[in-house]
């Protein structure tokens, strides 16, 4: 799956002539497929997460216009802004 992520990413930076950027990868949990559709028709154009989940995970926080690759039950469905 990883590389299929990874080819779909440079094919779509090639296209859209964005270098250096990187991105995250994630799906919604319990509605996944329900809440993917509503971004990818720009109905749902927010999102939130709990700041300590971030320290306890010891992942980055999400940044304001930063690239996010959303998934369909692990399948590609967007890449967002």
């Amino acid at each position: 799956m990883e590389n299929k992520i990874a080819e779909y990413w440079r094919h779509f930076t090639t296209k859209n002539n964005i270098a250096d950027a990187t991105y995250q990868t994630w799906q919604f949990a319990d509605s996944a497929e329900l809440l993917a559709n509503l971004v990818l028709t720009e109905e749902k154009t927010a999102t939130n997460s709990a700041y300590i989940l971030y320290e306890i995970e010891q992942t980055p926080l999400q940044q304001v216009w930063g690239m996010q690759y959303y998934l369909k039950f692990g399948q590609s469905a967007s890449v967002y802004k």
